[in-house]
Formats: C-alpha cells, sequence, structure tokens
C-alpha cells in the first residue's frame, strides 16, 4: 500500500474527560490519571485526534504535552 501522512495520530485528555470518556477501542487504562496523552497510527475513538504535522516532535511529561517542535 501507500505510505501517506499522517503517520501518527495523538490526543489528550484532562482527567475529568478521562474518567468521562475512558473505554477506546482496544485500549484499557487502570488506576488513577491526572492528564494522559495517547498516540496511536490510527484515530482510536470519535474523539478529536490530532494528527502529527510532517516533522512534528512532541514531549511529554507525565502524560501532558510540554514542548512540540517543527524540525
Amino acid at each position: 500500500g501507500n505510505i501517506e501522512p499522517p503517520g501518527l495520530h495523538y490526543l489528550s485528555r484532562d482527567e475529568e474527560t478521562h474518567k468521562r470518556l475512558n473505554k477506546l477501542m482496544g485500549v484499557e487504562l487502570d488506576g488513577h490519571v491526572s492528564g494522559i496523552t495517547l498516540f496511536a497510527s490510527v484515530p482510536l475513538s470519535t474523539e478529536p485526534w490530532r494528527p502529527f504535522e510532517a516533522n512534528e516532535l512532541i514531549a511529554c511529561k507525565e502524560g501532558q504535552i510540554v514542548a512540540k517542535l517543527q524540525l
């Protein structure tokens, strides 16, 4: 098949959203979560997943995006 952008998607959730929508197709999360950022090759739900831009780098710490760089 063809390889085309976007090759990766991400979704960030805060604690309240995570409590409300804790089920994703094929993903189960346990325990206390103050925030979470998920990465997948295709969106795993109908939530607003964002595609990576070409040459984009995203850094996370403790589930939160702390930096985005365009290389």
